[in-house]
């Protein structure tokens, strides 16, 4: 304990001189078949110094470009050679493309295929080949594009130093080419984890109780908190990268294997049929030894600010910030208060835009935006079957659209839907659908305060632009959807299973 105390004190002082990047554990959510049988979702590591030189190679991060690299295990990648593992920049990694600013306010399945052949082509081409008929090429690749248009992920950071840096690139410089991925014992949370581990030896591990002897990613994540809360110095801080607004089916949190036992309607339904003395069991043991819920711990330690304030609040409680002793504990905890408030906002902020869109929706309704509630509700549904997604000359991504009858550009990025050649009143259709959402959505699938605000202030821009355009008269029976598409039967049996057993 006094150890921890000294070396608290240390890096305190340390840490502006000697840090100068991050790692993080890449916690990403459950979805598709894996994850709706099993909660465990996936992982990879983030280096923020650290940068790609091809998919098979780091090496240290230049000044001059912009920096990080996630890097992933997979089983079958698709490339002629079994490689280990596939090195991609951050924002390509998460939405496909190479900025913030780029990100898609919406997307759907189409828009995903359009950046994953866009990324496969700029980033993969020399190990993933293109098809001759137009189509995806196999394998695994996708796995390392766009992972935030499929679910939430979380990212468990720390600071590192450029020796750490040094020795992990050269230690692992270069993927191997013999992939023995194992989903039991050499999966992509033992991967992650033994690069966490060899920055930081024991920090992480698995949960052997709650998931059966597996190493799996809210295991590491728990872990790995759990070894961060005895070091503040680390600065531990999440930063969440959430799930793209649009038609794609919402991911769910992970879960360790106990925790699915009794949580999951498939699992707990067939416990209480056949052997229901096993749920108290599975619940007990999770509770007791391995309970963790991964967004509380993001709301505890959402920003690096945060991070700060809570080794200050950890030295100041043991009497060692000898540089600001003035501050008492009160002060912090205010400080942190307000941190919070600035990143979630406060319950009477939300309510009050929610009266605002109200009369918003109201009008529009009324100006026949929308034809009912109803078409308000389905609307990105609807604009995926009626536009196609392209790139435009500058590379910026773009719906065309059949609105009413009429062809029309719709920027759907920060950077383009307020451009000239964006159709200002179906960019106003979409913002009002997208804040629609984010304030009807439960507290754990909201945008922070600060991204809400900014969709507001394009909202509102849009509202002003959409005001000052001539009337149109849509006649009373016309509808967006032109032509419904159709839904297989096996499409939405499985849709109602998953909404009914998950």
């Amino acid at each position: 304990m006094k150890f921890s105390l000294i070396f608290s004190l240390v890096l305190f002082f340390l840490v502006p001189l000697t840090v100068n990047a991050d790692i993080a554990f890449l916690l990403h959510e459950a979805h598709g078949v894996s994850g709706e049988m099993t909660g465990a979702g996936h992982i990879a590591i983030y280096i923020s110094n650290v940068c790609a030189d091809s998919p098979l190679a780091i090496r240290k991060c230049r000044d001059d470009e912009q920096k990080g690299v996630v890097i992933a295990t997979y089983p079958n990648f698709g490339a002629d050679k079994n490689y280990e593992w596939l090195a991609m920049p951050l924002m390509p990694y998460l939405y496909g493309v190479d900025s913030e600013q780029a990100v898609p306010l919406y997307a759907n399945g189409e828009v995903r295929t359009l950046l994953d052949e866009t990324n496969r082509a700029k980033y993969l081409s020399k190990i993933i080949p293109a098809m001759s008929d137009g189509t995806l090429a196999p394998g695994r690749w996708s796995m390392s594009v766009g992972q935030g248009f499929n679910r939430d992920l979380y990212a468990f950071t720390v600071k590192t130093t450029a020796e750490q840096d040094a020795r992990f690139i050269e230690k692992y410089g270069t993927t191997g080419e013999n992939n023995d991925f194992n989903v039991m014992f050499k999966n992509c949370a033992d991967f992650t984890g033994k690069i966490m581990n060899f920055y930081f030896p024991n920090s992480s591990s698995r949960d052997f109780i709650n998931d059966f002897g597996m190493t799996t990613p809210k295991g590491l994540g728990r872990s790995f908190k759990k070894y961060t809360n005895k070091r503040p110095a680390m600065l531990f801080h999440i930063t969440k990268y959430p799930q793209i607004d649009g038609p794609i089916m919402r991911s769910f949190g992970l879960r360790n294997f106990t925790e699915m036992a009794f949580t999951s309607k498939k699992y707990f339904v067939t416990e209480l049929l056949t052997m229901p003395v096993l749920m108290p069991l599975f619940a007990g043991t999770y509770y007791l030894t391995g309970y963790f819920n991964i967004d509380s711990a993001y709301r505890d330690y959402p920003s690096p600010e945060m991070a700060r304030l809570n080794l200050q609040k950890h030295l100041r409680s043991k009497r060692l910030d000898f540089v600001e002793n003035t501050v008492t504990l009160e002060d912090i905890e205010n400080s942190r208060k307000a941190e919070k408030k600035r990143i979630f906002g406060e319950k009477q902020t939300w309510e009050k835009y929610r009266q605002e869109l109200k009369p918003m929706i109201a009008n529009a309704l009324k100006e026949r935006l929308f034809a009912d509630d109803e078409e308000v509700k389905k609307f990105y549904n609807h604009l995926e079957a009626q536009s196609e997604p392209f790139l435009d000359g500058n590379g910026e991504l773009m719906l065309k659209v059949n609105n009413y009858g009429q062809k029309a550009l719709l920027g759907i990025t920060r950077r383009n839907i307020l451009s000239a050649n964006s159709d200002v009143r179906l960019a106003y259709k979409l913002m009002l659908v997208k804040v629609k959402a984010e304030l009807g959505a439960s507290e754990k699938n909201r945008e922070t305060m600060e991204v809400f605000e900014a969709n507001w202030q394009l909202l509102q821009e849009l509202s002003k632009r959409t005001a000052a355009l001539p009337s149109v008269q849509i006649p009373n029976s016309a509808r967006f959807l032109t032509t419904p598409r159709k839904v297989s039967f096996k499409k939405k049996f499985t849709n109602v299973l998953v909404k009914v057993l998950r």
